[in-house]
């Protein structure tokens, strides 16, 4: 398999992540897994997304990409946004950060049709758990499912994440907050 991570060709601007600010209160959080995934991803298909930095070389989009980058060893393509140009003030900036974020964070995955997409493909090299969070059947962590209300908007709920050891800890944990009268859900992320 070519590694893809130090090809130039597809991006104008390349940068070194040590020369690249994180921003101070990035909220997402980044873990090794994630970061593994991201560079497997980069040295198999490429830089596929760019980041986007401030004039002053401060992330805006792309904090995971970054660690990536330090950990590959190699740089990474981006853009710059011109306040000006772009009539964006400090605050939209911040805004965006969150935004594009949340915009992924509040979404989930159509099994059934994951399963029919990933049927004929190789992932080998990611850590990827492809099983339904609320299928007891394939490996996933509630065998409640029946008893979690899923209509509920997610607009209209706020969410507390909970970091688990592994499965038979999110189980536990669940439980807990299950007998407590908790209303929850397990996810993965």
């Amino acid at each position: 398999m070519k590694n893809r991570a130090f090809d130039h060709s597809k991006y104008q601007h390349w940068i070194d992540p040590n020369e690249v600010t994180e921003y101070k209160n990035n909220a997402k959080i980044h873990t090794e897994k994630q970061i593994k995934n991201i560079c497997t991803s980069i040295r198999r298909f490429g830089w596929q997304q760019d980041t986007v930095l401030t004039t002053d070389n401060v992330l805006v989009i792309g904090h995971g990409r970054r660690l990536a980058a330090l950990k590959l060893g190699c740089e990474m393509p981006y853009h710059v946004i011109d306040k000006t140009a772009d009539e964006l003030t400090d605050e939209d900036i911040r805004e965006l950060r969150i935004a594009d974020n949340q915009t992924n964070a509040e979404t989930g995955m159509d099994f059934d049709m994951l399963n029919i997409e990933i049927e004929d493909l190789d992932f080998d090299g990611f850590d990827f758990d492809f099983s339904d969070p609320f299928d007891g059947e394939n490996g996933g962590g509630n065998t409640e499912s029946d008893n979690i209300d899923k209509s509920v908007p997610l607009k209209d709920c706020y969410q507390l994440i909970v970091d688990c050891e592994n499965e038979e800890d999110m189980q536990n944990k669940y439980e807990i907050l299950q007998e407590a009268g908790v209303q929850c859900r397990v996810s993965t992320l």
